[in-house]
Order: C-alpha cells, then sequence, then structure tokens
C-alpha cells in the first residue's frame, strides 16, 4: 500500500541527488515495509521523477561543486517539509527582529557619540537630575 510519507521522502531523496533505487533502499532499511516502499515508487510522479533525475545527472557532470549540501545517504526524513507559507511566516518574523535590534542599535549608538561630543550638556543635564559625577 503506498504511504504518503514515503511518496514524499523518495521525491526528497531525488531531489537531493540520489536514485530512486538508493532511496528506496534507505526506506526499507529504515524498517519501512518493502511492498509499501515499492508501491509507494510505482506511483511517484515520473515527470517529475525524471526531471529530478536528469538535473541530478547534470549536476554530476558538472565540474564545479554544488552550493547545496546533499543529504546522507540513507537518512531520508519521515516527516513531510514545511511549506512555502511556513517558511515564508519564520522568514517574517526574522525580518522584524532584526529591524527592531538594528533601531535599538542605532538609538545606543546615538546616545553613545551624544555623550562623547557634547558631554558638557549631558554632564548638566545629569546635575539637574541630582546626580553628581
Amino acid at each position: 500500500m503506498q504511504k504518503p510519507e514515503i511518496i514524499g521522502g523518495l521525491k526528497t531523496a531525488i531531489e537531493r541527488g540520489s536514485s530512486l533505487e538508493q532511496a528506496k533502499n534507505s526506506f526499507k532499511n529504515a524498517g519501512y515495509n518493502p511492498q509499501d516502499v515499492e508501491d509507494s515508487a510505482a506511483n511517484l510522479d515520473f515527470g517529475v521523477l525524471s526531471m529530478h533525475q536528469n538535473s541530478a545527472k547534470t549536476q554530476e557532470d558538472s565540474a564545479l561543486p554544488l552550493s547545496t549540501p546533499s543529504a546522507p545517504q540513507g537518512n531520508i526524513p519521515s516527516k513531510p517539509l514545511p511549506t512555502m507559507a511556513l517558511i515564508q511566516k519564520k522568514s517574517s518574523k526574522g525580518t522584524i527582529i532584526i529591524i527592531l535590534l538594528s533601531v535599538i542599535l542605532i538609538l545606543l549608538l546615538g546616545s553613545l557619540l551624544g555623550m562623547i561630543f557634547a558631554k558638557d550638556l549631558f554632564l548638566s543635564l545629569l546635575s539637574k537630575i541630582g546626580i553628581n559625577i
């Protein structure tokens, strides 16, 4: 019986440059039912499969090293990969944090420069509030 997690894992392995046979063997070695693995492999979208196999062959023939790291053989994730919407949400949260920290850094640097270049004014302000240095 075909299983969605096996199909997803096979597609992921192929996208990362593994052959279909290597991906199937990885699932079998991980303890999945061999018949489930074979059924899932038989029901893959062969248009996507052949496209990824052709791109993997082209990348292997290339003299330049790949910029993306390849997955270790035999270690195919059993969980589905996050969708693009989740990746974009995490990215927008990270962007907001970076902007906030940048604003804080600019304010702190401005305060430091103000204390250095206008120390007389800064000291007079401190003495007015009762802090003598």
